[in-house]
């Protein structure tokens, strides 16, 4: 399945994608929005700046989904 990631233009991360600098992509939501449970292992993310086109694409390594956890096991997660 093929996901798209729109990025903050402000924020810089594609080219830190790219280099490997920046080598996870995490959501933190409250509510559960795509592609929450629908995203795997293998997929392809396609990568592009609000407003411009897709410049970067990476395949999908691993997911995690975390939900109702605590502030304590919220730390452990980060720290992980």
């Amino acid at each position: 399945m093929d996901h798209l990631d729109i990025m903050n233009k402000k924020w810089n991360l594609i080219p830190k994608i790219l280099s490997g600098e920046k080598k996870i992509e995490s959501r933190w939501y409250m509510a559960r929005f795509v592609p929450w449970g629908r995203i795997k292992k293998g997929d392809t993310v396609y990568f592009k700046d609000a407003g411009m086109p897709v410049t970067a694409k990476a395949k999908v390594s691993k997911v995690l989904f975390y939900c109702d956890y605590t502030d304590s096991e919220l730390r452990k997660i980060v720290d992980e």
